[in-house]
């Protein structure tokens, strides 16, 4: 599934909150939904948490000192990267293992 929202740490700082609230809605509305299947609204949060935590990322740049931010990016890797033992994890589509450290890590160097 492709994000929903374009990443562009370059971009001015309206538009990477314009775009953190319109992710946050989309979250709510996805956790609201009780016509969906519980596998389907699970797959989608898991998909809007990751978008969520590149836009905290990319929104930190501008403020490094915002400690909510860092914990924002943090508890949403945590959200999209789910339950996992060890290092891990568990592809929602694919149901195939990966290792999420290498994911964790490369986002996190960026």
């Amino acid at each position: 599934m492709d994000s929903h929202y374009d990443f562009d740490s370059s971009g001015d700082i309206e538009d990477l909150v314009r775009r953190l609230s319109k992710a946050a809605n989309h979250y709510e509305t996805v956790h609201n939904d009780k016509e969906q299947s519980e596998e389907d609204v699970q797959r989608q949060l898991h998909y809007i948490s990751r978008d969520i935590a590149w836009l905290a990322r990319d929104l930190s740049k501008h403020f490094p000192h915002i400690q909510a931010l860092e914990l924002l990016h943090r508890d949403c890797w945590h959200a999209f990267l789910g339950e996992f033992d060890g290092h891990k994890g568990v592809h929602p589509d694919t149901h195939k293992n990966y290792d999420v450290s290498l994911i964790y890590g490369r986002h996190r160097e960026d």
